[in-house]
């Protein structure tokens, strides 16, 4: 599978430098659907077996097998704690999800399929809009498409599902505020839809919220604030325990935070147990890093919107908060692959200043080696570890 699955990305990148391309919309559906059916082939089950890779989806199979037998309510009424392991009552929309895909197939692989064509339909749409916004050709709509598909873990969308989504759609909410150049009501409706999707996704709508509300000459106290996001677990777990029996998403939350935070999922000593992640994900938050500089050079050469001015803020926020949550590794690693999702809008702009796809084969700057550079990276991490070698059919 790890074939195959190289091989649709050497085609899709390989075809982004052709003609091909001025047929956007075709391109982008051809790609995404040729990913969304290699992922209905990936069998969790199998890859636990053979490997011993226990992946959400793997979860996700017995779940939504319970909710196809006992409907609804298949998570109160099924009585082994195993085989149904999601707090469902802190994630309703997470819970239609899975008994939506319950409903219309016999064929839970169907899950993966759906998840895939989702989450790179938002991530294609998002960067459209906000290509769109700043005048791109479809070359460069194109290209910056493609290197979302590149650097983003295919395997978590796949198998991991949830999170993966939520964070797509996050950003293509966040992208009609950017092309709109104001806030709208629905969209945080929208938010925290997504809360219900995936509950850690409180994190993320509580930093877009303190963004929007804190005055820019706040905002570097703000920023100082969140690298010692350390310190602030333990009042922040107080504060909601009391608050624990004003319903399941405050107690979901709660379960969550504890988790991330768990004694088994904390310390320094664990970044250099799993010295490959953390490796990448350093050269990604640096990279992460070098694009925010960039973009706010840009903006200081000329009128910047007030959304991509919150836009790049939002980012500084992500990085201050990756930096304070060094300790936990779930919270740290979630973060940094939330980057991945936002890198490819922060190139958008870049692109639209220097008038440049992305990845350009000629204009072999500083910028492109690095660009370069940092893909390459992204996917000699993929594919030569455990990544995608876990994908078996």
């Amino acid at each position: 599978m790890t074939i195959i699955l190289g091989g649709v990305m050497l085609v899709g990148l390989f075809f982004s430098y052709t003609d091909i391309v001025r047929f956007k919309k075709t391109y982008m559906l051809v790609l995404l659907f040729s990913l969304a059916t290699l992922g209905m082939l990936y069998d969790p089950v199998k890859a636990y077996l053979i490997n011993g890779d226990y992946t959400d989806l793997y979860r996700m199979f017995s779940e939504i097998d319970n909710f196809r037998l006992f409907g609804w309510n298949a998570d109160k009424v099924v009585s082994t704690p195993t085989a149904m392991t999601t707090n469902y009552n802190a994630i309703l929309v997470g819970k239609m999800y899975m008994y939506f895909i319950a409903l219309i197939s016999n064929n839970n692989h169907l899950l993966s399929f759906i998840n895939a064509i989702l989450t790179y339909s938002a991530a294609a749409i998002g960067i459209n809009i906000v290509g769109m916004k700043f005048d791109l050709s479809n070359t460069k709509i194109v290209s910056t498409f493609v290197f979302f598909v590149l650097i983003n873990d295919y395997s978590r969308v796949i198998a991991n599902i949830r999170m993966p989504l939520a964070i797509a759609v996050f950003m293509l909410i966040f992208s009609f505020e950017i092309k709109d150049d104001k806030k709208k009501l629905w969209e945080y409706f929208a938010y925290i839809a997504l809360c219900l999707l995936h509950n850690a996704m409180f994190l993320y709508l509580g930093i877009k919220l303190l963004v929007d509300i804190i005055p820019r000459s706040f905002r570097k106290f703000l920023i100082l604030i969140m690298t010692a996001s350390s310190i602030m677990v333990t009042p922040i777990l107080s504060i909601l325990m009391r608050f624990g029996g004003a319903g399941s998403i405050v107690e979901g939350l709660v379960q969550k935070i504890q988790l991330y935070t768990g004694s088994n999922k904390v310390g320094f000593s664990l970044l250099s147990a799993n010295v490959r992640m953390t490796l990448i994900n350093m050269v990604r938050l640096c990279f992460f890093i070098f694009l925010i500089i960039l973009c706010k050079r840009i903006g200081g050469n000329s009128s910047q919107s007030r959304s991509i001015d919150r836009f790049i803020c939002f980012g500084e926020m992500l990085v201050a908060l990756a930096l304070g949550s060094l300790w936990s590794i779930d919270l740290f690693n979630r973060t940094v692959l939330f980057m991945l999702a936002i890198i490819p809008f922060y190139m958008i702009i870049i692109s639209s200043e220097r008038n440049v796809r992305v990845l350009p084969l000629k204009k072999m700057d500083g910028y492109t080696v690095i660009s370069w550079l940092f893909l390459i990276l992204n996917l000699l991490y993929y594919f030569g570890s455990y990544v995608y070698q876990q994908l078996v059919f």
